[in-house]
């Protein structure tokens, strides 16, 4: 009965999905905010002081974020090409990490100030999985646009995807297992070992799998093969105490860079079924997180947001100091950081997990995801003021 529950649960959302994103074609914002507000209505219907939408099974939950993790880290991954490492590569990767590092060092503080955490670890990791933005979002504004701009845009996007993902991770688990310097140097270790078997186990997954498939292609089989390679190397990693979320990352560079035979039809395929899951996803964290909306901390949150568009602005300037983009430009370009399915699945995974430590960080994740694609899909309708092009 419980089966036939959740797949009721399931048709459901994904009703209400394409319904969000009917409404958002047509009112030209972005999918993800609607699908995020249709899932807090879902999760607030209640029928004799029950949830209508009540997802109590964690395995049930975990099958679909691990699943749904799998997919955009590897989606996210193979974008990035070795072959094609050019200007807009170095000076993407340097805004990207400028700015993750002033994030951890200005805005972690200020989070763990602002609002009163009590764990300096939690605002890291919010301050990390905020600095990333939405390559499918980029990919949807800026389309076929050959704008330097939309170019820089787009590659950042690509390149701090596994980046995040990645250290995300690293410090929930820190959380999980306390944070001291004793605890950090017995870690140590471990944590090693942990990239280590990540990176190998994504590698040699990936000569297995995509030998075979440089010279095979079948319509029905070789897109589940690369599900299917996607959660073996998870699932091998994990169970050989690795870091799965690197393994796969490692495979998803592994299939950007190597002949595959029909490579963008399975590409294709993968953002397909990725859009699913984005759904799901999204609206299961509406459902699930009973977010804060007392003024205070709506007030705070915006301030935050605020300080966060600053650092951004900051980054941008000290990463094109001696490069061509005029103001303008770099004002777009700090106004526009969408966040979208990648900080959704860790913060799906992170919920799940259900640390009290991190409940303030979630809520105020989610907020600042919905003031970023707000603000996103606004520039998106004045970008010819600043960049010279119409983005959709």
């Amino acid at each position: 009965m419980s089966e036939l529950i959740y797949l009721t649960y399931i048709a459901v959302l994904l009703v209400f999905g394409v319904m969000a994103s009917v409404v958002s074609n047509r009112l030209k914002i972005s999918k993800y905010v609607f699908l995020l507000f249709f899932g807090i209505i879902l999760g607030n219907i209640k029928y004799g002081g029950v949830p209508v939408i009540d997802f109590s099974s964690t395995t049930f939950l975990l099958s679909i974020s691990t699943l749904a993790l799998v997919m955009v880290v590897f989606d996210g991954s193979s974008r990035f090409k070795l072959k094609e490492l050019d200007h807009f590569y170095g000076e993407a990767l340097r805004l990207a990490i400028i700015f993750l590092g002033l994030s951890i060092f200005i805005i972690s503080p200020l989070t763990y100030n602002l609002f009163g955490l009590n764990n300096i670890l939690a605002a890291v990791f919010f301050a990390i999985i905020i600095s990333g933005t939405d390559p499918t979002s980029m990919f949807g504004l800026f389309k076929d646009k050959t704008n330097k701009v939309a170019k820089m845009m787009e590659v950042e996007s690509v390149l701090n995807t596994p980046i995040i993902v990645v250290l995300s991770f690293i410090v929930l688990d820190m959380i999980d297992i306390g944070f001291n310097i004793e605890s950090i140097l017995q870690q140590s270790t471990p944590l090693f070992l942990q990239v280590t078997v990540g990176i190998g186990t994504g590698m040699v997954v990936g000569i297995i799998f995509f030998k075979q498939m440089r010279r095979y292609y079948n319509e029905q089989i070789s897109p589940l093969a690369l599900i299917a390679a996607g959660l073996v190397t998870y699932l091998l990693a994990e169970n050989m105490d690795g870091n799965g979320v690197l393994a796969v990352a490692t495979l998803g560079l592994f299939f950007g860079n190597v002949y595959i035979k029909k490579k963008d039809q399975l590409q294709e395929f993968s953002s397909t079924f990725g859009r699913t899951l984005e759904i799901l996803v999204f609206m299961m964290i509406g459902i699930m997180i009973d977010i804060s909306f007392e003024p205070i901390f709506l007030l705070k949150s915006l301030i935050l947001f605020i300080f966060i568009l600053l650092v951004r602005y900051v980054a941008i300037r000290i990463a094109f100091f001696h490069d061509g983009f005029n103001n303008k430009e770099k004002f777009f370009m700090a106004l526009n950081i969408p966040k979208g399915i990648t900080i959704a699945v860790i913060v799906f995974s992170a919920a799940i997990i259900s640390m009290d430590v991190l409940k303030t960080v979630l809520d105020l994740t989610i907020l600042i995801m919905i003031y970023s694609l707000i603000l996103s899909s606004i520039m998106a309708r004045y970008s010819q003021s600043f960049i010279r092009i119409k983005v959709e």
